[in-house]
């Protein structure tokens, strides 16, 4: 390996030169041609991204995972047309949890969202262990990936449900429409949706999920 450096060395360097001022001018060029690269790729136009989390949703829920029950023509689209994760882990297969784990990247007891509130769930009766004490609020610290694609150049938003905290701006986002700490619409699937962020001036009659993709989209576009 090193004669091979070596021999490449001597054809663009003296061979009186100290290896080691060799292997330095190499890492320079080496260095500059990545920054020049890097440059030229924030040059280009950058690609939206678009990230749908779907809560509750099963691994075998989808057409491409082999459904014949549900009808899901556009997420299998989006599989066909992209790529899909075969071996995968929640880090909790639970609502706010998992939002958490994903959005900050740690495990929950990092960021200690174990449930959904703060409160045990179901009968006691039928409790086998104890509830773990956490919190239903993500910590304002945590950097999320979306605090990261912003300072990155992106403008950021969020659709839907968010069931972190009462506001979802302060953990990266320019934009929130129906995010609140509300697990679901607190006033059903149309309007009126009340104080909701982003949910005012709907038509009578929309599905709350057409109002979010319609906003959604206008946000991109």
């Amino acid at each position: 390996m090193h004669h091979s450096v070596d021999s490449n060395l001597q054809a663009g360097f003296d061979v009186n030169v100290n290896p080691i001022m060799k292997i330095k001018s190499v890492l320079t060029v080496l260095c500059s041609l990545l920054i020049c690269d890097a440059l030229h790729a924030q040059s280009s136009e950058r690609p939206n991204i678009l990230f749908i989390f779907l809560d509750d949703f099963g691994w075998k829920d989808t057409g491409y995972m082999g459904s014949d029950f549900y009808e899901t023509p556009h997420l299998d689209r989006l599989a066909r047309e992209g790529m899909i994760f075969t071996q995968a882990y929640s880090a909790a297969a639970n609502c706010a949890p998992a939002r958490a784990s994903l959005l900050s990247g740690q495990y929950t007891p990092r960021h200690q969202v174990f449930n959904v509130g703060t409160r045990p769930r179901g009968k006691t009766k039928h409790r086998r262990l104890n509830h773990i004490p956490g919190t239903d609020t993500l910590r304002t610290d945590i950097q999320t990936w979306a605090h990261r694609i912003q300072k990155a150049g992106y403008r950021t938003a969020t659709m839907g449900k968010w069931h972190l905290s009462d506001d979802p701006i302060p953990y990266g986002f320019d934009v929130n429409v129906g995010g609140t700490h509300s697990g679901g619409p607190p006033r059903g699937y149309y309007p009126p949706h009340g104080k909701v962020p982003g949910l005012q001036d709907v038509p009578d009659d929309e599905f709350v999920t057409t109002t979010l993709s319609r906003r959604a989209v206008s946000f991109i576009e």
